[in-house]
């Protein structure tokens, strides 16, 4: 919730999947629905303070602070 809050406090349209199956199943409703970019959360994330930004059209991901997520949304 704090990356979500973060995102809109920079403009950058967000949304939360509170769906409680399993990655794949989430990757293909994010597909289904058109999105664009996906922020990947888990333990060690949280822990380093580092996201994984996975570009769902070119299947390419990085691993970034907020703050460069941020800039990349706000080119």
């Amino acid at each position: 919730i704090d990356v979500a809050f973060q995102l809109r406090n920079n403009n950058i349209k967000t949304d939360i999947c509170y769906d409680d199956r399993n990655f794949k199943h989430k990757m293909k409703y994010a597909n289904k629905i058109g999105v664009k970019n996906i922020i990947i959360i888990g333990e060690d994330e949280v822990k380093n303070n580092k996201y994984v930004l996975k570009n769902m059209e070119l299947g390419t991901q990085e691993l970034l602070s907020m703050d460069d997520i941020i800039s990349k949304f706000m080119l």
